[in-house]
């Protein structure tokens, strides 16, 4: 529609730039870690599963859930499954987002949203099966979207949900090392079964 769109991720928004944000854009989102009273703004709030990357690489596997750490050696162990991280195959990762989401019955973000995101990608034989996109301000890395092609591998579905588990490790990697201090796995009905998994990892 022509909008002009604007993501913006922090703890602290200084009101003078939100007004300055706002007379600039059609639409702006906001993700605050602190509670928010803004004019002119609708406020939603939600819990989001958090992991510290403050500690150490070793602490954090530690808490993870025991099928977490299974899934990540198992991976491991695939033959012809490798990981990119992280992958600049935008078009490829977009692809197999819409594609899941389609199928799902739920109207995919559009492309322009993932602009500024870095994907991890996992391929088996050279196909890719799991694609997770995130996007990070310096200090947080919050996941956007993860969808994999899990439901339609048959027997060969444990895999999918391996490599899934590998990558997430893999962007705990991937953050600490650049400084980042919170992994957000992105916001969750804490309520729904379906969320457990994501919710224990």
């Amino acid at each position: 529609l022509g909008l002009r769109y604007a993501r913006f991720m922090g703890e602290d928004f200084d009101l003078m730039e939100i007004a300055k944000l706002a007379a600039k854009y059609d639409y702006v989102n906001l993700f605050s870690y602190n509670k928010l009273e803004l004019p002119n703004f609708r406020v939603r709030e939600q819990k989001t599963p958090i992991i510290d990357l403050s500690q150490n690489l070793e602490n954090i596997f530690s808490k993870f859930r025991r099928d977490t750490k299974s899934g990540i050696k198992k991976s491991e162990a695939v033959r012809g499954l490798t990981f990119a991280v992280p992958d600049n195959n935008l078009e490829e990762s977009y692809k197999l987002y819409e594609r899941i989401k389609s199928k799902d019955g739920v109207n995919p973000d559009i492309k322009r949203d993932f602009k500024n995101c870095i994907f991890f990608n996992a391929y088996l034989d050279g196909r890719m099966i799991v694609s997770a996109s995130f996007y990070g301000n310096g200090v947080t890395m919050r996941s956007k979207h993860i969808v994999s092609l899990r439901k339609d591998m048959g027997s060969q579905n444990k895999i999918a949900a391996w490599a899934t588990r590998c990558l997430l490790w893999d962007v705990c990697k991937y953050a600490k090392t650049r400084g980042y201090r919170n992994f957000d796995l992105g916001g969750v009905d804490f309520n729904d079964p379906a969320k457990k998994g994501i919710l224990d990892f």
